[in-house]
């Protein structure tokens, strides 16, 4: 007797009932074999909507990321100037003049030529850029000594660069002014980084000019400085060739304004000039708009709007609504621009005995 089970098992197989389920898939398989083109036009218009509702936070959220990081650039300054008082017992002078570039040859007092963030490279953790040249002639203007001063002027820094704003990156030089090109001290120039703080000036704009013409000449003991008048109205914590001491900062290191963020044209972002006269020279020339701004106006955010008198003389940043502050006591606050112009105008004054609060 033979048993064939094959045919049994086929027999069984047809005889199984035909379920909902087989049909569905029956129908799957004969009929669709992928999205139909409705179905993918959906699924993408759904990707769209959700990529337009997060781009706006991710945005946010990296400018809230870049804001701090600035803020912590202008702290570390804050805290260098704290530190430089506490060595010299007085903060760093502004150098001499806007036509100078530092000396590398010279200390970090009154006769150096260079600007307060030049002799703050030490206490910010760049001492190799505060060494170029270093061991040069401090009574000459050498060959050596413009070499090293164009190798740092061709450096970019990150703590003098707000990330909202541009890299710390080598810009072309686009100005025609003659000591914007090739300042005293300094070869040549093409390219430079740019610098996006400025030392509080105080209250009264202007408090700046081009210095003596040589070195002997700031030397001599015969250069007319601005400070020496006897009207000299300043009012702030940097100016040229003087010093200010913690004791002359009667108001309070915690009310006074240190660095802050300054105001600069959008249209020339990444260019030295030619129209922004307060963002033309980097971080290491002397006491000018480009390192040293003031609290005559509120500050304002970036636009395209060029002012030679106002825009370059105020504090200002690329942040959509605030900018950093530094106090003399090394904290950092966000302004509003909103911010009333009474208030700013007593944070930028060192001795004037008000003490306010910000709105």
């Amino acid at each position: 007797m033979k048993l064939r089970f094959g045919n049994r098992a086929e027999q069984c197989e047809r005889s199984l009932p035909v379920t909902r389920m087989d049909l569905a898939m029956k129908s799957l398989s004969s009929h669709s074999k992928g999205f139909t083109l409705v179905e993918l036009l959906v699924v993408i218009a759904i990707i769209g909507i959700l990529i337009a509702l997060l781009l706006p936070a991710i945005q946010a959220a990296r400018e809230a990321a870049r804001r701090t990081q600035c803020a912590n650039n202008v702290k570390q300054m804050c805290l260098a100037m704290a530190a430089f008082e506490s060595a010299n017992k007085h903060y760093p002078s502004g150098g001499w003049g806007y036509k100078w570039a530092p000396h590398p040859g010279r200390g970090d007092g009154l006769e150096q030529p260079g600007s307060w963030a030049y002799v703050l490279l030490s206490y910010i953790e760049q001492r190799p850029l505060r060494e170029l040249g270093k061991g040069v002639n401090p009574a000459t203007d050498s060959a050596a000594c413009r070499a090293a001063n164009k190798s740092l002027y061709e450096t970019p820094c990150t703590f003098y660069s707000c990330p909202t704003r541009r890299n710390a990156s080598l810009y072309p030089m686009k100005s025609g002014i003659w000591f914007v090109k090739e300042p005293i001290l300094c070869d040549p120039l093409s390219e430079i980084p740019l610098s996006d703080y400025a030392a509080n000036g105080g209250y009264t704009p202007l408090l700046y000019g081009d210095g003596p013409d040589s070195l002997s000449d700031g030397d001599n003991g015969v250069y007319p400085w601005l400070n020496e008048k006897s009207d000299y109205p300043f009012s702030g914590v940097i100016t040229s060739h003087y010093f200010v001491r913690l004791r002359d900062i009667t108001d309070g290191t915690s009310n006074t304004y240190c660095i802050g963020e300054k105001r600069v044209c959008t249209k020339e972002y990444y260019q030295a000039g030619p129209e922004d006269l307060g963002d033309d020279q980097g971080p290491y020339n002397s006491d000018e708009r480009d390192t040293v701004r003031y609290t005559l106006d509120p500050p304002e955010r970036d636009t395209e709007e060029i002012d030679g008198l106002k825009f370059s003389c105020i504090f200002g940043s690329a942040h959509p609504n605030t900018l950093n502050m530094g106090m003399c006591d090394g904290s950092v606050r966000q302004i509003d621009y909103d911010v009333s112009k009474m208030i700013h105008k007593y944070y930028g004054m060192r001795d004037d005995g008000a003490t306010m609060e910000f709105n």
